[in-house]
């Protein structure tokens, strides 16, 4: 009889010193100030961990550890607020939602929610954008003629990213005219221009007045880049892979490139890619998100099936360059041998070191 034992266990931070509670630990403390000091280190049993949860997972997205359960997680009022000061993110709630789902989850069915294209930030806002549009047009008739076909575009989205999507493109600019946004803010110190409370939340945290002037300023933008608001994703989402040993290699529209779908991981992608688009550039290439993402079943046997951005090897010349880019591009997965006979089965090449 083969027995396996799964402890599904997280503790929030390490060693972590015991602090006055009086003082905001997000921000510098006067130091010369003796109420400042550090008074000795909590615990192990007193940091925020969540042991075999009832709700049978564990997420963790760079937010919020309160949440980090479901119902079994653990309850904030029970620790120190400099215990964990993140807030919630969309990228957290796209994964609460997706685990939160009744019933069992297939090895396959798992694999299909590490990708979920939904995008729960538009989800909650873009309805919003679209009221407020709504209210002004009614004001403002003459607005319909700049903003109607976009709309009517938003407004029959799906709120998924697919390379095909014209809405995602709009969405996508209007989320970086709102970053835009709240970077400013931030910049000057306003009250509560804290980055995670600007970029979270059912409700849009900026008037319905902005949210149209953003929607303007997306328009003028994709206008002025690429002649036209409605432009596929894929077309101008691109995953290249550039070699920077030596002389500093740039991204190169007319290189080969990759359309990829996902989308930066604030707007709530699981499978995120970050990018950024340079002077004289016409594509948006990937910069960061995901390196490496593995799906992992234990039971009699262990099965596993992962992917990289690129490929295994760091040489220009060598097969395994970009052989993954494919796969990470169509978020998809390839096999990861996990056993001593699956590696020779499929070995190409063996060698003893010192040989």
């Amino acid at each position: 009889m083969l027995i396996v034992l799964v402890i599904l266990l997280n503790w929030h931070g390490n060693a972590i010193p015991k602090r006055n509670e009086n003082f905001d630990w997000r921000y510098p403390v006067n130091g010369s100030n003796p109420q400042t000091e550090w008074e000795g280190i909590h615990p192990l049993k007193d940091i925020v961990q969540v042991v075999n949860p009832s709700s049978g997972w564990i997420q963790n997205c760079n937010a919020t550890p309160y949440k980090s359960a479901g119902i079994s997680s653990p309850n904030k009022e029970n620790y120190p607020a400099y215990m964990a000061y993140e807030e919630q993110n969309f990228r957290s709630q796209e994964v609460i939602r997706l685990l939160s789902q009744p019933g069992k989850v297939s090895f396959t069915e798992f694999e299909k929610l590490v990708t979920s294209t939904h995008l729960p930030m538009m989800a909650e806002w873009l309805p919003q954008i679209i009221s407020a549009y709504d209210n002004e047009v009614k004001r403002q008739p003459e607005k319909n003629s700049i903003l109607g076909k976009v709309i009517d575009t938003l407004r029959n989205w799906d709120y998924r990213y697919s390379t095909s999507s014209k809405a995602t493109t709009l969405a996508v600019f209007w989320y970086r005219s709102y970053l835009d946004l709240v970077r400013t803010r931030i910049k000057t110190n306003l009250p509560g221009a804290y980055l995670t409370n600007l970029m979270f939340g059912e409700n849009l945290p900026a008037p319905d007045s902005t949210a149209v002037q953003i929607l303007h300023s997306t328009i003028d933008t994709l206008k002025k880049k690429y002649g036209t608001e409605f432009i596929s994703w894929g077309e101008i989402n691109r995953l290249q892979r550039i070699h920077t040993s030596g002389t500093l290699e740039k991204f190169d529209d007319k290189k080969v490139s990759l359309p990829v779908g996902a989308v930066p991981s604030s707007m709530g992608s699981l499978f995120a890619f970050q990018t950024r688009i340079d002077a004289g550039q016409k594509n948006l290439y990937g910069v960061g998100g995901n390196s490496y993402v593995a799906v992992i079943e234990f039971g009699e046997k262990v099965k596993a099936r992962s992917v990289v951005y690129f490929g295994q090897s760091a040489d220009p010349a060598s097969p395994h360059y970009f052989d993954q880019a494919p796969l990470y591009a169509a978020g998809k997965f390839k096999e990861a041998y996990f056993y001593k006979e699956a590696v020779l089965k499929h070995a190409k090449r063996k060698y003893h070191p010192g040989e």
